[in-house]
């Protein structure tokens, strides 16, 4: 079939010269076409929109006059010799203005060739200025953490390699707030944030501009310029002291503190990977002295990788064939005779043997462990006390704090009490002096236990914050004095001074009075003459375990 007229005049190739001008004038993009040496012969409307140069400014000139200075002399030698050869070259090209101002295009350049060579070439510029102010934008955002404007993770790690290729000495200090959780917990993830973007600003009011990072969660990365490691700490503890001071006026129930660990470059680690690692060996190390700052030492990573291991040990552990009990006696001083027992938790680990009551018991309160093994621990312990043909002894079990405040706690005493059929009477409950005592929502489990008839100790009176002022105000049934106080009886008037003071008065208010650790028979005769209740320690009995009906051992 044969193309009429009409069909013919809207072919390319028939399309007359003053159309294809129109076409290329009226199109958004900006076109200019150039002879062979790049002089500038014809420009279209939109080419003065883009560039800002009018055609009669633009004609006779080279696209030297609208280059920014942005791209190297690779950039041109590539496209010259691109186009040369007879090969369309495209790129993003970043131009400026006659007025300065930036822009950028997404650029192509089309020879035009004439007898097999370029005789002219035409460029097609598509504003992209926006797009590429977009892209910036986001690659900002991916170094920024939303919730505090802090740089992030990212954005640490490209610090570090900055300060390492100038050759700079610098600490990387890693701040973790203690009891976070329990913030969102109880106050809620509005309350938590702004608690963080508080922490946030008390960290940049003494860190250098640019040196301060949010990691993620609770933790915050500082670094610090200077082989200065006296400054390190002292920064540390300024980080501290302020992080305290926010979440106090932020949450003061919560006793919300911060931990910080450090290393420095190149003195323990030479890039930023190890130096976050070891800073953050640091900061477990701190945690489990329960210090403010530890600095990095070479031992940290043992004692890291045992922690660890134990710690998720604690999380598959069998209880039943892993954990025993043993008993401690504990004795009416007066008398001589047994009044009750103190439930001791021993773990045998599977890798490494027997693992010491002070290492595993803050490991389970760190990880939540606790919550399950102080609950097998209780019932173990009263069925241990059912099978005691005495009823009249007591026993004694430790709890924790996280233990408390664990929904259904107290209801969970109760049945444990009803299925072994002991009387609530006869089960004393210890806990930590500590400042969580206070807590409104410990207190009302307290109460609650003593309205069951469960006994409440404080274990270890004089090595937290407790006063006997604060003390009588708490329904407890019995005060236990450590036996930092009681080994020093012999030696030292104020710790005589001290102890008889403490024994009068929690008598005075109706609490019974046990010293731990009595181990010779001085201390002995020291507290029966102070009129001391009960005591407890290797003089009076060994904590044992059950082996069989009526059968001991030394545990």
């Amino acid at each position: 079939m044969t193309a009429g007229p009409a069909e013919a005049a809207m072919a390319p190739w028939t399309l007359d010269r003053a159309l294809a001008i129109a076409a290329l004038d009226e199109t958004v993009n900006a076109v200019f076409v150039t002879d062979a040496d790049g002089v500038i012969q014809w420009v279209n409307r939109a080419f003065t929109e883009l560039t800002g140069w009018a055609a009669e400014e633009a004609i006779g000139e080279t696209p030297r006059i609208f280059q920014s200075g942005l791209h190297g002399r690779s950039y041109y030698e590539q496209l010259w010799k691109t186009i040369r050869a007879g090969k369309p070259f495209r790129s993003h090209v970043a131009n400026r203005r006659p007025d300065g101002e930036l822009y950028f295009a997404s650029q192509s350049v089309t020879p035009i060739c004439v007898d097999g060579k370029p005789a002219y070439f035409i460029a097609i510029q598509e504003d992209v200025t926006k797009l590429m102010e977009q892209q910036r934008e986001l690659e900002r955002l991916a170094y920024i953490d939303p919730l505090t404007g802090l740089g992030n993770r990212r954005a640490m790690y490209e610090r570090v390699r900055e300060l390492v290729a100038a050759g700079r000495v610098f600490a990387l200090l890693i701040v973790d707030l203690n009891d976070f959780k329990a913030v969102n917990d109880c106050f809620g993830h509005t309350t938590g944030d702004e608690l963080l973007r508080s922490v946030s600003r008390a960290i940049q009011r003494v860190a250098t501009p640019g040196d301060a990072f949010r990691l993620g969660g609770d933790e915050f990365v500082v670094l610090h310029q200077g082989d200065q490691p006296l400054k390190d700490n002292a920064l540390a503890a300024r980080i501290a002291a302020r992080s305290r001071k926010d979440a106090k006026r932020l949450v003061p129930d919560c006793a919300v503190t911060a931990s910080i660990g450090f290393a420095r470059y190149p003195q323990d680690a030479t890039n930023g990977q190890d130096l976050l690692r070891f800073a953050d060996l640091a900061l477990y190390a701190a945690k489990s002295r329960g210090s403010v700052v530890a600095h990095y030492a070479p031992e940290m990573g043992a004692r890291a990788i045992r922690e660890q291991t134990l710690r998720q040990g604690l999380g598959i552990a069998d209880f039943d064939r892993e954990f025993s009990v043993a008993y401690q006696p504990i004795v009416d001083l007066s008398s001589g005779a047994t009044t009750g027992f103190e439930a001791l938790a021993r773990w045998t680990h599977p890798t490494y043997g027997v693992i010491a009551p002070d290492e595993f018991i803050p490991l389970a309160e760190r990880s939540g462990q606790v919550r399950g093994l102080g609950r097998w621990v209780l019932r173990r312990a009263l069925e241990h006390l059912r099978s005691q043909a005495d009823d009249h002894l007591r026993m004694n079990v430790n709890v924790a704090y996280a233990q408390l405040l664990q929904r259904g706690f107290v209801d969970e005493v109760m049945t444990t009490l009803d299925e072994f059929g002991v009387d609530p009477a006869r089960l004393e409950l210890e806990l930590t002096e500590s400042q969580e005592i206070d807590d409104e929502r410990i207190l009302g489990v307290i109460a609650d236990l003593r309205d069951l008839g469960v006994g409440i100790a404080i274990d270890d009176f004089g090595t937290g914050y407790s006063s006997l002022s604060r003390l009588a105000r708490l329904p407890i049934t019995a005060l236990k004095i450590d036996r930092s106080f009681v080994t020093e009886l012999s030696g030292s008037e104020r710790d005589q001074t001290v102890v008889r003071a403490v024994i009068s008065t929690a008598q005075a208010i109706g609490q019974r009075v046990v010293a731990e650790g009595i181990e010779t028979e001085e201390e002995l005769a020291v507290l029966r003459n102070f009129g001391c209740d009960e005591g407890q320690g290797y003089l009076l009995g060994r904590p044992a375990r059950v082996l069989a009906a009526g059968e001991r051992q030394a545990a």
